[in-house]
């Protein structure tokens, strides 16, 4: 992680351009209704950034497989402190090619650091379930709301899901990933 480049530009070498992501948020059935819904969470959620991510990382610091990468306090708290400013992003309104620039790069760190699909995966599932109770609160508790607003997340999470891991995946099979040199 210490030559990382966040100015490389790896979207184009893995084929993403503004015609791949609105293709991939038709085939979401992500519109522009749905960033709107999400924009209207955003000041809601902005109080739950830390403790969501507080929450994040003392379910992941129960595995063994995870723990190493978790292996001291300053990593530890950069990592909670990434995670808190990811989870604003969730509802920030910009999923264009810069958002995903972002999510490939990540996907770069997440491959240097080795973990795996499954865990990857996994996390998701856990962001899902931390994220329930909280939007059931935010809209007081009306379940048509909360289902609407639910979805609109989880729209998110899969077009995330599905630009990081296209990057994980592509590494696994070819034993290198873009952007190496940097």
């Amino acid at each position: 992680m210490d030559n990382f480049n966040e100015n490389y530009p790896i979207s184009a070498e893995m084929g993403f351009d503004d015609a791949e992501v609105a293709v991939r948020k038709e085939f979401l059935e992500f519109t522009e209704a749905d960033v709107s819904l999400l924009k209207e969470l955003h000041v809601g959620l902005e109080t739950q950034r830390n403790p969501f991510s507080e929450a994040f990382y003392r379910h992941l610091q129960h595995f063994p497989q995870l723990r190493s990468l978790l292996d001291t306090p300053e990593r530890l708290e950069r990592l909670k402190h990434s995670q808190s400013v990811y989870f604003s992003q969730l509802t920030e309104g910009e999923y264009g090619l810069k958002y995903v620039e972002n999510r490939l790069h990540v996907g770069v760190v997440h491959q240097r650091v080795g973990l795996t699909p499954q865990w990857y995966i996994g996390a998701y599932r856990k962001y899902l379930h931390e994220l329930m109770p909280i939007l059931y609160h935010l809209m007081g508790g009306e379940c048509r709301k909360v289902y609407c607003h639910l979805q609109r997340a989880a729209q998110d999470r899969f077009f995330r899901y599905g630009t990081g891991t296209r990057h994980l995946f592509s590494c696994r099979t070819s034993g290198d990933f873009p952007g190496k040199e940097i």
